[in-house]
């Protein structure tokens, strides 16, 4: 750490922090003529606007009987890489261990109120600032004049309300981990920085994390921000935050982290779970982002008006409180939405949070699972929809209720979709489903065969025929478990695989049958994608007399 001698001006430099002396801090924002560290080192420059601002600096030190400062401006070594990156990662601490921070407020007139001229002031704009005013114990503010105007603890109502930072935290009456991802995030969300990536370097101290400066590298500084964070903290309102008009998508999809604090607006009272379990360990892999955590799924969560059933799945990732003063230990639960691309792959939604009641408003279902969601989405990114969708089969049954498909992690809910399992095997998918035929609903079993090199079957029987078999078939072991068709049919001899079934309801009779059509095949420049419809289809027929026999022919389409 290079310090400023206040008596002569020389720059000396401290190696080991625990033995640095007493030292004064600068916080203030960067005009067009900065004195430089090399020229203060050369002892050149002895006006204009920034000596002007050392000069003070030192002033005031001696006066306090403080004989080092700190000024950001000449006290960091920019053309050297490792003193640059060193500097930017220590900038937090240096700021805690001053003795005192000055902080000059350049366009604060001696006449203006500070609690007008604070909102109004540049220096609350600024990325830097923000660890700049929290890190510090004992900071005073100076007018544009160097008129004494106040310290923290007389003016942090104002500050709090000029920079939403809570007057607790200004007063050194909380700590800084006590506030939430999504918190501290809030606080820089109306922060603006010269260069892009200082959005994400000017957050490190107040997450406490430290990484590799790369200049140029734009937007993916504040998304290797938050895997730092994710390898430090498990706190889930890292998530937390709402798209912005420029985020990144693929369609309706978004990634799992915002591209900036500015998507954090509005998330300063989201608090974390107290119980561990709705904070549940996540890590960072080649697949996305891997977490054991509480999915719900939903009906009707978002409105959609094209398809008004639609389903899908949220992730709690933090609770706000409700109610009065005297109500404080209630609250609504925030969460994201998610949308299944593959067997325990999902994307975020292109949706803002997820607010609703503890009961959790419209929830069809809570399970505990590990999942994926993938973390990095940048436009167009066809390649990672294209994989993710390769061999789906969608689901249409007329007016159907659907319950408890098998496997159950390789079923999409949002979109009705099975997604076939790669293994090489004649492997079998199952739906339990309720089927429309009028005045009755009834119960069926859906059987879905995938095997090599893409060969397709499908059967269908009614669940009553066979109670017990049908429960056996979807108890809870079977839930999520890989099952071969010759061991399916082996443990089932006596299941009437068909492809259609005859019933008679009210006297009238029905054929209910099942078959699959390709409905889609894209070839991307590494693989293909094909969808298919695993289609249900509810026919009437009528009688024909041949004979004595009884012939059938159907009318009607899928209803």
């Amino acid at each position: 750490m290079w310090l400023i001698n206040v008596h002569n001006y020389n720059l000396k430099e401290f190696l080991n922090e625990n033995d640095l002396p007493r030292y004064a801090i600068l916080s203030h924002t960067w005009g067009d003529r900065e004195v430089t560290f090399a020229e203060l080192k050369s002892g050149t420059v002895t006006k204009g606007r920034g000596w002007e601002k050392i000069k003070e600096t030192c002033r005031l030190a001696r006066s306090e009987r403080i004989n080092w400062a700190w000024v950001d401006t000449c006290c960091i070594d920019k053309d050297s890489s490792a003193n640059l990156t060193e500097s930017l990662n220590s900038m937090f601490r240096w700021y805690q261990k001053s003795t005192v921070c000055y902080v000059w407020l350049e366009d604060l007139e001696p006449a203006t109120p500070f609690h007008i001229g604070i909102a109004r002031s540049r220096w609350v704009t600024r990325g830097w600032t923000l660890q700049e005013l929290i890190a510090p114990r004992d900071m005073v503010f100076f007018d544009a004049e160097w008129g004494f105007r106040g310290d923290k603890r007389d003016k942090c109502v104002e500050l709090s309300a000029a920079t939403g930072i809570p007057e607790e935290l200004l007063r050194m009456e909380s700590r800084i981990s006590d506030y939430t991802v999504a918190q501290r995030m809030s606080w820089a969300a109306k922060r603006v920085m010269t260069r892009v990536e200082d959005t994400a370097y000017c957050l490190l101290g107040l997450f406490e994390v430290s990484m590799p400066l790369i200049y140029g590298e734009g937007t993916m500084a504040f998304h290797r921000l938050q895997e730092e964070i994710m390898r430090r903290d498990n706190d889930m309102t890292l998530f937390a935050w709402n798209p912005l008009k420029d985020q990144p998508t693929n369609g309706r999809h978004c990634s799992l982290l915002a591209i900036s604090p500015a998507a954090f607006l509005g998330c300063g009272n989201i608090k974390k779970w107290p119980l561990s379990v709705y904070n549940p360990d996540f890590s960072v892999t080649n697949k996305g982002l891997r977490t054991t955590g509480y999915l719900a799924l939903g009906q009707g969560l978002q409105k959609d008006e094209s398809r008004p059933e639609r389903l899908d799945y949220s992730m709690r990732v933090g609770r706000i409180p409700r109610g009065s003063q005297g109500d404080e230990q209630k609250f609504m639960i925030v969460s994201i939405v998610l949308w299944k691309a593959g067997p325990d792959l999902y994307l975020r939604e292109r949706e803002e949070l997820l607010i609703s009641s503890d009961e959790f408003d419209g929830v069809k279902d809570t399970v505990r699972s590990t999942i994926y969601i993938v973390t990095k989405m940048q436009p167009p990114d066809l390649g990672v929809l294209a994989e993710i969708r390769q061999g789906a089969t969608r689901l249409i049954v007329p007016g159907s209720i659907l319950r408890r498909p098998v496997p159950e992690s390789y079923w999409s809910y949002s979109d009705l979709l099975f997604f076939e399992q790669s293994n090489g095997l004649e492997d079998v998918h199952l739906a339990f489903v309720h089927v429309n035929v009028s005045p009755v609903v009834l119960p069926f079993v859906v059987v879905f065969v995938v095997g090599q090199g893409g060969r397709r079957r499908s059967y269908i029987f009614e669940a009553d025929q066979d109670k017990r078999s049908t429960r056996k078939l979807f108890s809870l072991p079977r839930a999520n478990l890989h099952v071969e068709f010759s061991e399916f049919a082996d443990a089932y001899p006596d299941l009437p695989l068909k492809d259609r079934v005859r019933i008679n309801v009210d006297h009238i009779d029905y054929v209910v049958s099942v078959g699959f059509r390709q409905v889609l095949h894209l070839v991307f420049p590494d693989h293909p994608v094909t969808m298919h419809e695993l289609r249900v289809r509810v026919e009437r027929s009528r009688r024909l007399s041949d004979g004595g026999a009884s012939v059938y022919q159907s009318e009607g389409e899928d209803r």
